[in-house]
């Protein structure tokens, strides 16, 4: 039955408890990798070298590891290739995410044009939960985000970085755990999406300030296990973000209690338009239907 522990419902519940770290892998990479830019108007100088290493410490300051195949200048263009950027949380989920080549493009107005692929893999390895002892389960993921049009401006200390997508999709592809392949698949799919995050300070004591905002999001899901099965789809209007934190050099993030102490700090808040869902489960026989909308609302962390 869907009660199984490791059942789909269960992968289910698993999948949106991770979906916050899936955003940081995005906003970090220029999605949302990811999370994830056109500059502000003033015209001080950026270099590519500049903005990739404002990148870098961003990453590291969150608890990311990036390593890269090469680094180097072709003409007013900083090409970096084989980027990989993961999460490895002794208490949680790791999470590796495949960028691959990133171009930083000098554009002659004090400016950086960032070019990101249109797509690449995130692959997760989430560990079983409490007694469970089936094992890890792995979840393999694709991040789109065709056109997205991305800059940064300002200086080596004080970054601005402001994005465009028509769409940004996550495409949960493949989930599996000790037993093999499960009959599961998840989207959420953004479009009309921009945001703005902009950080300041010493590389040791960065300050972040961002915003996100979407026209709409779908997110949906469905499988089955034996003679049971469910599907969910939520359809969401106008989202919008922020987010606003103080982050350390990553040695002193490495110790969470040694940063609340010395300074670190996050908070933000979600806001959404009008909602309309469909839950729909058949547990051996047994369905269950929720249909319904809301007006709208906010969600504060």
């Amino acid at each position: 039955p869907l009660t199984k522990a490791a059942g789909p419902v269960t992968i289910a519940h698993q999948f949106i408890q991770e979906g916050v770290l899936m955003t940081k892998i995005s906003l970090a990479g220029g999605t949302a990798l990811a999370l994830f830019f056109t500059a502000s108007a003033a015209m001080a100088q950026v270099t590519p070298e500049d903005v990739w290493q404002s990148w870098k410490t961003l990453s590291e300051s969150v608890g990311q590891t990036i390593t890269t195949t090469s680094e180097a200048r072709d003409g007013d263009t900083l090409v970096i290739d084989g980027l990989l950027m993961a999460i490895n949380d002794p208490a949680g989920p790791m999470v590796e995410g495949e960028i691959g080549t990133v171009k930083f493009r000098e554009t002659g107005t004090g400016t950086v044009e960032i070019t990101l692929p249109e797509s690449y893999p995130i692959n997760m390895t989430i560990p079983p939960e409490g007694t469970d002892s089936g094992g890890p389960t792995s979840v393999k993921m694709t991040v789109s985000q065709p056109g997205m049009l991305m800059t940064a401006g300002g200086n080596a200390t004080d970054t601005t970085y402001d994005f465009t997508a028509p769409s940004i999709v996550i495409d949960v592809t493949e989930v599996s755990n000790a037993e093999g392949p499960m009959n599961v698949r998840f989207n959420a799919s953004l479009t009309g999406v921009s945001g703005r995050y902009q950080m300041t300070g010493a590389p040791d004591a960065k300050n972040l300030d961002s915003s996100f905002a979407a026209t709409s999001a779908v997110f949906t899901g469905n499988g089955a296990e034996d003679a049971s099965t469910f599907s969910v789809n939520f359809n969401v209007a106008d989202l919008d973000g922020t987010t606003k934190g103080s982050f350390l050099g990553a040695e002193m993030m490495a110790n969470m209690a040694g940063a609340l102490n010395a300074g670190f700090a996050s908070d933000g808040g979600v806001s959404y338009g009008k909602t309309s869902f469909d839950i729909d489960v058949n547990d051996a026989g047994s369905q269950s239907k929720v249909t319904g909308t809301m007006d709208g609302g906010n969600v504060d962390f």
